[in-house]
């Protein structure tokens, strides 16, 4: 039975390790983006009693810039993508 579980125990580890070291390449396929979209944003300030507001942002990926502008509008900017 002892000679049983140490080699047991002695494939589950060569198994692993084997495991570890097996490399499977996978074909390349070419990922084709579209052209560049631009399209603007703005979203007009309001003209309520309340000096604050809750602006949520969602973003998937990539690069997100954001800074302070000016003018009356509550948002400003463009979105650009390709996909």
């Amino acid at each position: 039975m002892f000679r049983q579980s140490i080699f047991i125990l002695v494939l589950m580890i060569a198994l692993v390790t084997l495991a570890c070291g097996v490399t499977i390449n996978l074909p390349i396929t070419e990922v084709k983006t579209g052209p560049i979209v631009i399209e603007d944003i703005s979203v007009p300030g309001f003209s309520g009693e309340s000096d604050v507001a809750e602006v949520r942002l969602t973003f998937g990926a990539g690069e997100l810039n954001l800074s302070p502008g000016s003018g009356e509008a509550l948002i400003s900017g463009e979105s650009r993508y390709n996909v």
